[in-house]
């Protein structure tokens, strides 16, 4: 997920910006800060559609427009699995 840049990933960035109609770089910030976790095949990165209906039932109500945003959702994402 980190630096994620080849053409293939990007086609599957833009289908995932167009679905949940944020840009594709947002996509890109959501997948290095580790909120949303594309699958590796090859040079290429995936979206599977649990993984996307997982981070919408997950991160519902919460503001991930921004890194610092991001990072503070899954912190608290991540303290609640813990409980």
């Amino acid at each position: 997920t980190q630096g994620v840049s080849s053409a293939a990933s990007d086609v599957y960035k833009r289908q995932v910006a167009s679905c949940f109609n944020v840009n594709v770089d947002t996509v890109s910030m959501l997948c290095n800060v580790g909120v949303l976790k594309p699958i590796k095949l090859g040079k290429c990165y995936m979206f599977s559609q649990s993984m996307l209906a997982k981070f919408q039932q997950d991160y519902e109500g919460m503001d991930v427009s921004n890194r610092i945003k991001a990072l503070e959702s899954k912190r608290i994402i991540e303290q609640e699995a813990r409980q």
